[in-house]
């Protein structure tokens, strides 16, 4: 039965009140919605700040809740339904998403999709249907569907940004798009076909050779002082339209004289009027059905793919509003969405993330940069910068953060403990780093030794180095197949031949094999490979991925303080079955290590991962992807000789090398770089080879100057860096022949005193603190690092 009153938070005197108010009555198009999620948009804090709405109103845009009760002739929606939906909180009094009970119109409501969390859910109407008005509502930019025609999206990283980008893909335009250097790979992995620095000089330029001077359309996702200006340079000298998110057409004065400036206001998706102190706006019945039909469309948008939603921040109950407030006052937001939520499970969340009547206290989401703190949460991994402004619904960001998801992180707030980050299931020992040992000494129980003992596949089971051989009876079905598969050919400098012994030649240049036989299983033309059968049981699981986290997966997180593989990004990670496969046959083989047996089942696991990555198109391959191949290269490492280790290694290189990932890159994309670096400076000097990824891919910046403006995890990688440099000059063929003494030389000179500056100028963090003093038979002494980082330089230093 529905209470007839309610606890909402209601604005008095510009702050925020916890009262008890009358619970609505939906109207005959209306549903009643008991809240269990709301996202937090900057018009909230501003609407706050400057009492836009007066006392007595309740703010909230954003929502997603149970239906609980619905109008006569409400059609789409039943009772017990979870949906997400938009209102425009504080526009009617008692009427907001900071309350336990709303009304909503059902045709700007979806229903939640299976698979779609609702604190994701909760971060999609406000924003994606800012994107889909401003992009084809009849008073912004009017783009035809399915035109072909090319939109500029500057602020492409931004949630609404980001959103633009997948709903002008999904309905056929062409995209280009501005954001920051590092989130080209992100915005083009959702459909842009060019991304440019919106802070390089040069940008209005590079947009109108890639647009051959013809740019008709712009939508500018940021609506600061700058954007709108900069942007509508880029238009065609014979006119085109600018789209702006900023209310009232602010900050265009100055744009080309050829562009007309159009705004988006999202309020005209409901069928009404709004009013709004001296401003009025009549019933627009145009953008109400184009936007009832895309929330018609979103659960199968969700579901499928086609759009994929920001990543949120969670703070638990509406007490924690005014945090997730002030941080938005503070500048501290950057890379997520703040979502408040009700307490559904232990640690706030539902675990089942079917559409299922919520109940409890309602929780807050601001979409926002995340950190993993509990093993059981699922996240996606994008990864932002903070560098332009987060104008989800118009408004402008304090501290010009642009970009609202995180590729990496997801962040659990609790009143209880609202400044402390703790992990689920993350160190036995209350936090220290078990040794890495994917740069050789492989750790008994992060003790004692490896044995080195080569690990054989017996004829039951399909090995890697069969699945990479086009020879094989599995393979040679398939062999269009991996022709039509494989990475494109790489160029000169980044060529390595395939794996196995056999090439597979494409008219006369040898393309490369993907990591592991990626996309071997997957044909357009035939039917999809049965999953594969997990060989164990649930708890047993369990138990590897608690020995995963605790151990086996520390090993890549030498130079990644973040703990990407076992905390900020193992949520996302753990959504792909083939890393989850890859986690479980690590932690298995080091089980087996310990207790110096060879248990069948980690030879299934192994066998069970490499079933998965066959399914693997190496085209949209991701970042789940890379860290599966990154972690089954560290199994190979312990199971294999150093040749056929470092053969294996060889599919994790193309992969990076053909992604233009390298240590640069940010989130866990970098953390898999570094720790596969590792292991390729280590195969490469016990081999006397060079490194399979060339060292000038390594970094995009390697001066020290750059090195000491980042943490210490960049600092110590520009180590290894310089190693990699000196083994590569030690595998050169010439290297130590008369002829080139001199030439070597100057290079050896060169080297050494970039080691020499490294040691010299490393910051505090990186210094010893404690080295004691060793006596015979002790060779080496025992020095206390403070970081993981810095003892990594001591390993390849010694």
């Amino acid at each position: 039965m529905v209470p007839t009153t309610a606890t909402a938070l209601v604005t008095k005197g510009g702050k925020l009140s916890k009262e008890t108010i009358a619970v609505p009555t939906p109207r005959e198009d209306q549903v009643l919605v008991k809240i269990s999620h709301v996202a937090q948009n900057p018009t909230d804090v501003q609407s706050l700040d400057t009492n836009a709405f007066g006392d007595d109103a309740v703010l909230g845009c954003d929502f997603v809740g149970t239906v609980e009760k619905t109008g006569d002739k409400v059609s789409r929606l039943k009772t017990g339904t979870v949906i997400a939906g938009l209102i425009w909180g504080g526009e009617i009094k008692g009427l907001g998403g900071y309350s336990e009970y709303t009304v909503a119109d059902e045709r700007i409501c979806f229903p939640l999709p299976k698979g779609v969390p609702p604190e994701k859910a909760s971060t999609v109407p406000l924003a994606a249907c800012t994107a889909l008005l401003a992009l084809f509502s009849k008073d912004c930019l009017n783009i035809p569907h399915k035109s072909g025609e090319t939109v500029l999206i500057w602020g492409g990283s931004s949630s609404v940004g980001l959103y633009a980008i997948q709903i002008a893909k999904h309905y056929g335009l062409d995209i280009v798009t501005t954001c920051s250097p590092r989130h080209h790979d992100l915005v083009k992995s959702f459909g842009a076909s060019h991304a440019f620095d919106y802070r390089d000089p040069e940008v209005v330029a590079s947009i109108k050779a890639a647009t051959n001077s013809n740019l008709k359309y712009v939508f500018d996702t940021i609506g600061n002082g700058s954007s709108s200006v900069t942007a509508s340079q880029a238009i065609s000298e014979q006119g085109g339209g600018l789209c702006t998110v900023r209310p009232g057409k602010a900050f265009t004065e100055n744009v080309t004289k050829q562009t007309k400036v159009t705004d988006v206001l999202v309020w005209t998706a409901f069928l009404k009027e709004h009013k709004y102190k001296d401003f009025y706006w009549p019933p627009h019945k145009e953008d109400h059905e184009l936007s009832a039909k895309f929330f018609k469309e979103l659960p199968e948008l969700l579901s499928s793919g086609i759009i994929t939603p920001n990543t949120p921040k969670l703070f638990e109950g509406l007490d924690s509003v005014q945090k997730g407030f002030q941080e938005y006052r503070d500048g501290a937001i950057s890379n997520y969405k703040i979502v408040e939520f009700a307490s559904l499970c232990p640690g706030g969340r539902q675990q089942d993330f079917s559409p299922v009547p919520t109940q409890g206290v309602m929780t807050i989401i601001d979409e926002s940069k995340s950190i993993a703190s509990q093993y059981h949460v699922l996240r996606e991994t994008y990864e932002f910068d903070s560098d332009q402004s987060d104008a989800v619904d118009g408004s402008e960001k304090k501290n010009d953060n642009e970009d609202v998801l995180n590729e990496e992180k997801s962040i659990m707030d609790s009143p209880a403990a609202p400044t402390t980050l703790t992990t689920y299931s993350s160190r036995s020992d209350g936090g220290a780093s078990t040794p890495d040992i994917s740069y050789l000494h492989l750790q008994e129980s992060s003790t004692s030794r490896a044995t080195g003992t080569e690990v054989k596949l017996t004829p039951s089971y399909l090995s890697v180095t069969d699945l990479c051989q086009s020879s094989t009876e599995f393979a040679r079905p398939l062999q269009p197949v991996v022709r039509e598969y494989t990475f494109s050919p790489l160029s000169n400098t980044h060529h390595y031949p395939p794996h196995g012994t056999h090439s597979i030649v494409t008219h006369t240049t040898e393309t490369y094999i993907p990591p592991f036989s990626l996309g071997l299983g997957v044909s357009q033309d035939k039917p999809r490979p049965p999953e594969p059968f997990l060989p164990l049981s649930s708890s047993e699981k369990a138990r590897l991925l608690s020995s995963y986290i605790k151990e086996t997966g520390t090993w890549c997180e030498t130079t990644d303080s973040n703990m990407h593989f076992t905390m900020r990004s193992l949520h996302s990670m753990a959504e792909s079955e083939a890393f989850v496969a890859a986690a479980m046959s690590l932690a298995s083989r080091q089980q087996d290590h310990v207790a110096k047996v060879q248990r069948p089942v980690t030879l299934e696991l192994y066998q069970y991962t490499i079933k998965h990555l066959l399914q693997q198109d190496p085209a949209t391959a991701g970042v789940a992807i890379l860290a599966a191949c990154t972690l089954l290269c560290v199994y190979e490492m312990m199971a294999s000789s150093v040749h056929d280790w470092r053969r294996h290694l060889k599919g994790c290189a193309g992969l990076l090398l053909a992604k233009n990932w390298n240590g640069s890159s940010q989130g866990i994309v970098k953390s898999c770089f570094w720790a596969f670096a590792r292991i390729d400076i280590w195969a490469a000097f016990i081999s006397g080879k060079t490194t399979l990824i060339p060292a000038n891919f390594w970094l995009d910046d390697t001066s020290i100057e750059s090195a000491m403006k980042k943490d210490v995890d960049d600092y110590c990688n520009l180590a290894i860096f310089i190693f990699a440099q000196i083994i590569n000059m030690f595998a050169e063929p010439e290297f130590g022949t008369r002829e080139a003494r001199h030439t070597y030389t100057v290079s050896v000179s060169k080297l050494w005193g970039k080691l020499q500056a490294w040691y010299q100028l490393r910051p505090r963090e990186v210094c010893p603190l404690l080295r004691a003093t060793c006596s015979p038979p002790k060779v080496f002494p025992d020095i206390i690092y403070t970081s993981s980082s810095a003892s990594e330089y001591l390993t390849f230093s010694v």
